[in-house]
């Protein structure tokens, strides 16, 4: 029975969430119900922008889209500035850098999102863009088979998609309607 006059925990107990990130051997079920592989997904944004809104919206895009890690090209001053303005901007996912100087006030924008180099204890897999949503698959099952945590592939706008949807596309249901 849920009641409003519940504290934090007790509704973080309720809805089974204990504040933990799954780990990347977790597997789920997709909206077909099929057995897919739950792998993180880091991505290396490009150091120079033309438009910072669209850039920022870019950012935004891909943590809703599931992004676990996002990182920039190179490591100077213009990075870390744009590190801070994703961390101004995002709320879940973690913010990949290079250098650990920037560390401590990125630290305190991210509220503790700032990832130095590969995550302790993690395995990330440097791979580029596969060309197509079956590519993906095959690629983000293979990694996790082979014991990876995740894997870096530099940014795309393809890549937003292929987070939401990275199964490929089943349309048996227009064979229905084809007769």
């Amino acid at each position: 029975d849920f009641s409003a006059d519940r504290g934090p925990r007790e509704i973080a107990d309720f809805v089974g969430w204990s504040g933990a990130r799954p780990s990347s051997s977790r597997r789920c079920e997709d909206h077909r119900g099929r057995d897919t592989p739950v792998i993180k997904v880091a991505v290396v944004m490009p150091a120079t922008i033309s438009d910072g809104g669209e850039f920022l919206a870019e950012v935004r895009a891909l943590e809703a889209a599931g992004a676990d890690m996002i990182g920039l090209e190179g490591d100077g001053p213009e990075q870390q500035i744009l590190t801070g303005a994703i961390a101004a901007v995002t709320a879940r996912v973690r913010l990949l850098i290079a250098a650990p100087e920037p560390a401590a006030i990125l630290q305190q924008l991210s509220r503790g999102r700032v990832v130095v180099g590969e995550p302790e204890g993690e395995t990330w897999v440097k791979i580029p863009i596969p060309p197509d949503k079956s590519a993906w698959a095959a690629t983000l099952a293979e990694h996790e088979g082979a014991g990876a945590t995740g894997v870096i592939v530099a940014w795309d706008p393809r890549l937003i998609d292929l987070l939401r949807n990275p199964e490929p596309d089943d349309r048996s249901d227009l064979l229905i309607s084809t007769g």
